[in-house]
């Protein structure tokens, strides 16, 4: 670690050399050069220490409760330090931008939302498989992505549509919830371009996480024509608008869940033409161009 940390510190130095160069930072480094650089994160030390006092979600963060208190502590007094003296703090969600500023005391005028960037192969969308019955889940976090309470409420759709069926991507073995239920097709790990194959068979996407940084996976699954089912913390409800574009749950709920995936099957013609009409929209928005766009707009604003 602290190799890595004086090679990226070398790195920064060596792009700071002209006065009129920002530097673009994903990890707190301390440097000289700390003025004039810019982080950009999906999450910061201080909104997870936060968290601390709730140790059932904390464990599914970068800085879980086994982390010695001491050695948090020490973390967090140089993340503020290096917030404090940049010259810019860029974040992926805005309840991560408005945290910082309300919790964590940051100058307004130093935070921005930029957003994330799609990481899948948007040319590639083919839609004519569909219909009508198929749920996605991905995710490679089993336990965080709320995957066996997915399986729980498909359980209680299919006794009511039995042609529903619900495909699990993202994990490296079969999870035990999911033996034997019929209707799920487990696919395992996948990559990148094997998952547009499944954006473009299913009509749905649901992953209600317990805990989500970010989660660009749903703009992507919206890109794909996909209503989507989350959680309304974190930032899913900057991406979900429920009863627009998808469903929010609130609770861990299976019951509650269920009904959320039988209104996208119910409503999915009201849902699906206004996800269709928003595609462009999406795809502007959810790039890492528009997102590289905002980010040298606020560094030229800043005189750079």
């Amino acid at each position: 670690m602290t190799l890595h940390t004086r090679m990226c510190e070398h790195q920064i130095r060596r792009a700071a050399l002209n006065k009129n160069a920002p530097c673009l930072m994903f990890t707190e480094y301390l440097t000289e050069y700390t003025p004039q650089s810019y982080l950009y994160q999906d999450l910061t030390v201080d909104y997870l220490m936060r968290m601390r006092v709730n140790p059932r979600l904390m464990k599914y963060t970068p800085l879980p409760p086994r982390v010695r208190p001491e050695k948090a502590q020490a973390r967090l007094e140089h993340t503020m330090k290096v917030n404090r003296t940049c010259a810019g703090l860029f974040t992926m969600s805005e309840y991560l931008a408005d945290d910082l500023v309300r919790n964590s005391g940051i100058d307004p005028a130093k935070v921005h939302h930029v957003g994330g960037g799609c990481n899948i192969d948007t040319s590639r969308i083919n839609t004519q498989g569909r219909n009508g019955w198929r749920f996605l889940f991905a995710g490679r976090d089993w336990e965080r992505k709320n995957g066996a309470l997915v399986v729980e409420a498909f359980v209680k759709l299919r006794r009511k549509y039995s042609d529903a069926e619900l495909y699990i991507a993202g994990p490296s073995r079969v999870p035990d919830e999911v033996s034997g239920v019929e209707g799920v097709k487990f696919l395992g790990l996948l990559g990148y371009g094997e998952l547009t194959e499944y954006f473009n068979l299913c009509d749905f996407f649901v992953m209600p996480s317990k805990f989500e940084a970010y989660g660009i996976v749903f703009p992507e699954a919206l890109i794909f024509g996909l209503p989507c089912i989350g959680k309304d913390t974190c930032a899913m409800p900057e991406f979900i608008q429920d009863g627009v574009n998808g469903a929010l749950i609130h609770d861990d709920d299976p019951d509650e869940l269920a009904g959320c995936m039988e209104r996208l099957i119910t409503d999915r013609k009201d849902l699906k033409a206004y996800v269709a009409a928003m595609h462009e929209e999406y795809l502007r928005k959810y790039s890492w161009s528009a997102v590289a766009e905002r980010i040298v707009k606020v560094m030229k604003d800043d005189g750079f």
